[in-house]
C-alpha cells in the first residue's frame, strides 16, 4: 500500500508532523494515535570490516494515562537499499534490535528506546534466502528476551528480485509502529522512502 504525504487536508503552516502527514498534539504523538516516535538518532559506527555499519536509536512514547495491551502492538524498522544508485529495494544487510530497557513496557520509563543496527560487511554475499526477504525489524513487547538476531520478513508487493544484484548501497529506512492492527505512526529517511518503497500492506 502506498501512503500519499499530504492526502488529507493541509494542516496549519507550521504544524509539526510525521512522515505521513499527521499533526502532532502536544504530547508529540500523532493526533488519534496511542502510540508515537518523539526521536530519531542515526550514527554511523566506525568498522573497518563494514562497507556500512550504523545504528538507530528510536525512542517510541505511549500516550499518557492509557492502558495498553503489549500484545497489540508492532514495531516495523524496515531499511532499504539502492541498486546501482536507481532502484529501491528492501535491504539483504545484517539487521539486529535490542530494546536499551529490558523489560520495555512504559512503566519505568517514558518514551522507551529501540535501538537498530544495519551492517554491511564489505565482503557481504547476496544469498536466494536474503534477495527474496525484506530484513524488517517486527517487534512485539513483552518477550523474555530484549535483544533479537536479523528477522526478515517477505517483501509484500514485491517482484523476483533477480534482477537486484548490482551494486547495493544504504539509502533509508522506514519505521511504523501499529496498534491493535491500526497504523500509529510512519517515520522516514528519507522522507521519498513512504512512497517510493516497497511496503507491506498495514491499516490505515
Amino acid at each position: 500500500m502506498k501512503l500519499r504525504v499530504g492526502a488529507a487536508a493541509t494542516p496549519a503552516a507550521g504544524v509539526p508532523m510525521d512522515t505521513a502527514g499527521k499533526p502532532l498534539d502536544a504530547e508529540g504523538l500523532p493526533e488519534g494515535s496511542v502510540f508515537g516516535v518523539t526521536s530519531i538518532e542515526t550514527e554511523q559506527i566506525p568498522d573497518p570490516e563494514a562497507e556500512t555499519n550504523l545504528r538507530l536509536k528510536i525512542g517510541i512514547k505511549k500516550r499518557q494515562g492509557v492502558a495498553i495491551d503489549h500484545s497489540k502492538l508492532r514495531i516495523m524498522v524496515l531499511f532499504y537499499d539502492s541498486v546501482d544508485n536507481d532502484k529501491v529495494v528492501a535491504t539483504d544487510a545484517d539487521v539486529n534490535y535490542e530494546w536499551m530497557n529490558p523489560k520495555h513496557d512504559w512503566l519505568e520509563s517514558n518514551p522507551e528506546t529501540l535501538i537498530v543496527t544495519y551492517l554491511r560487511s564489505k565482503t557481504h554475499a547476496i544469498t536466494s534466502e536474503a534477495a527474496l526477504s525484506a530484513a524488517a525489524a517486527a517487534v512485539t513487547p513483552g518477550k523474555n528476551s530484549p535483544r533479537a538476531k536479523k528477522h526478515g520478513e517477505p517483501a509484500a508487493g514485491t517482484d523476483s528480485l533477480s534482477g537486484d544484484s548490482g551494486r547495493r548501497k544504504y539509502l533509508g529506512y522506514v519505521i511504523r509502529i501499529l496498534y491493535d492492527d491500526k497504523l500509529q505512526t510512519v517515520r522516514a529517511e528519507p522522507a521519498r522512502l513512504i512512497n517510493d518503497a516497497p511496503n507491506p500492506s498495514v491499516s490505515p
